[in-house]
């Protein structure tokens, strides 16, 4: 496993910046920094206003292992950041093949994105920080399709303006910089690039539920809400609330047809698990790693085994989760949820625990629109659920501070305007 980590520059001029627009960034780059963590370990999300105190604080922390420092700048936008990751690594990956030493990737005078050698780094420690500038090498010339560089710094003030416009436009103009056209052609309500065909989690990128004891106290919940994904709604509707109905949705028609085949003709055996999987996948890019995915199966095995201690007790209750009510729609949460509602008015509901995950904040959704913004749809959202039936739980990661809560919708509302107005992005 490479040992890298991704950091970011944020000038102080970016304190010029909207405070809405500055945080929806700074959530932004965090998010990034965790991508590739298949091949990567991605444990910090350190910003600085200087390069030089970015750097040293990995030269100089003798217990730091990290061999690799991703850097870029605010303002720096990529539609996908996954395909900036797994460009560095997989050229960090070629040169290590090919014996190739070297010891800054990029040019720190771009401001846009370096990648730093901190093994060769940390062979010359009386060097200063601009002398080892000097010894910068390019990327190769493809690397820069897979970012904008905005150049937020030439004109910061123009810079928030025009962000600030765009949040808050309904009707977009096409006449506008290479950077905004970019956001025009992603902003759309599959959260995802035009050409991407989605992602069918595999593993949830949260906890299946951040407080069990909360949620066995609930015993009028009978209903789950989730997105497409393997095994969580399983867990919690077997193990901690009993339910009687799932209503499975996805943006993806793909991902249902997955969760649905699965569903179907899984037997709850281990020795079945991975070649249903299989089975259930219509194209190469279903799963969130290609190739091997034995090692995810027995990881999600492992999960399952910590929730329900013994294989027999697996299959007993994914016999009695096959057997409930399973609804499947094709819907977008935040702004086509008409599917969803359409599935609650047709089951008898006295309770319903509502996985939303990081679905608000998944890849440049915040950014896109706008904290307040994506909030405000997540909040018309529940307040649809809730004239289904408001004995509502909500488990979703907060949008301004990506913290996974589980709390009564009514709470979780509460939540969002505190985070809104009080919270802050701040640098580990």
């Amino acid at each position: 496993m490479i040992k890298i980590q991704h950091s970011f520059v944020v000038p102080e001029y970016v304190a010029e910046v909207n405070e809405d627009i500055k945080k929806s960034w700074l959530l932004y780059y965090l998010r990034a920094h965790t991508i590739e963590n298949s091949t990567a370990a991605c444990k910090q999300f350190i910003y600085d206003t200087d390069i030089k105190n970015i750097i040293s604080k990995f030269i100089n922390n003798p217990e730091d292992d990290t061999e690799y420092l991703i850097i870029s700048w605010f303002g720096v936008y990529a539609s996908n950041f996954w395909n900036v990751h797994k460009h560095i690594i997989d050229d960090i990956i070629y040169c290590q093949k090919n014996n190739h030493n070297w010891i800054i990737k990029g040019n720190p005078n771009n401001k846009d994105i370096i990648t730093i050698n901190l093994k060769e780094i940390k062979k010359f420690p009386n060097l200063s920080i601009e002398r080892l500038f000097l010894a910068a090498e390019k990327y190769d010339p493809s690397f820069e399709n897979h970012y904008i560089n905005t150049n937020a710094n030439q004109d910061i003030t123009l810079w928030n303006d025009i962000l600030k416009m765009y949040t808050n436009l309904d009707i977009l103009p096409s006449n506008m910089s290479k950077f905004i056209s970019q956001l025009v052609s992603t902003r759309n309500f599959t959260h995802s690039i035009p050409e991407d065909d989605g992602v069918f989690f595999f593993s949830n990128t949260e906890k299946i539920c951040p407080d069990f004891n909360f949620l066995e106290t609930q015993k009028s919940i009978n209903t789950i809400i989730t997105p497409c994904s393997m095994f969580k709604a399983f867990i919690l509707g077997e193990k901690y609330v009993q339910a009687k109905n799932y209503v499975h949705f996805d943006i993806f028609a793909r991902n249902i047809l997955i969760k649905e085949t699965f569903t179907n003709f899984w037997n709850g055996e281990y020795k079945t698990l991975h070649d249903t999987l299989i089975n259930c996948i219509p194209n190469e890019n279903a799963l969130w790693h290609k190739g091997s995915i034995s090692e995810m199966v027995n990881n999600e095995w492992y999960k399952l085994l910590e929730h329900f201690q013994t294989e027999k007790n697996i299959k007993k209750s994914w016999k009695n989760y096959k057997e409930k009510n399973h609804q499947y729609t094709q819907a977008n949460l935040l702004f086509n949820d008409d599917n969803i509602i359409s599935c609650l008015e047709n089951i008898d509901v006295t309770g319903i625990y509502h996985c939303i995950g990081d679905i608000p904040g998944f890849r440049s959704n915040a950014l896109q629109f706008g904290i307040k913004n994506i909030t405000s749809y997540t909040i018309k959202h529940l307040e649809k659920i809730e004239n289904i039936n408001n004995n509502l739980i909500v488990d979703i990661k907060m949008v301004a501070s990506d913290k996974q809560q589980v709390d009564f919708s009514s709470d979780i509302k509460s939540m969002f305007e505190y985070e809104q107005q009080y919270y802050k992005i701040l640098s580990e």
